[in-house]
């Protein structure tokens, strides 16, 4: 086992992870959010920003927060420091989010994200599960 010093955890001090029952909105970081979108954010952002004479840092911060979707989570909409390497068509599905946090910190602030496609996931086949990892 590598030194404890390179783990993303003290294993001295296990934790539990807590995990509840929500619903949430695809983010901004997934491949598939453009589609969904319809259109660029940023033209999304700009056009809102003129609309309500608001500065467009303060709408940009709103919607980076509004449609951040980092945290722990099995399901939902995955969240990435870098970029989502699955491709638009591809229909892999986020089965686990592993985030950095205060108890734990992978790299710099990253993510550990595990995919997997809706038929395994039905089947409850886990052998071709991917992964990937980013960090800042």
């Amino acid at each position: 086992m590598p030194a404890a010093d390179t783990l993303p955890f003290d294993p001295a001090h296990p934790r539990a992870m807590h995990f509840a029952v929500g619903e949430e909105t695809i983010g901004r970081s997934d491949v598939h959010f453009a589609q969904a979108l319809g259109q660029p954010l940023d033209a999304v952002a700009a056009a809102w920003a003129a609309r309500h004479a608001l500065p467009q840092d303060d709408v940009d911060e709103a919607l980076y927060a509004a449609l951040n979707r980092s945290g722990h989570k099995l399901g939902g909409y995955p969240e990435f420091t870098q970029q989502d390497p699955r491709k638009p068509q591809d229909a892999q599905v986020l089965l686990l989010q592993l985030d950095s946090d205060d108890a734990m910190m992978w790299g710099d602030s990253g993510i550990a994200n595990f995919f997997i496609d809706p038929a395994d996931l039905q089947r409850g086949d886990f052998s071709r599960v991917a992964y990937t990892w980013d960090c800042y």
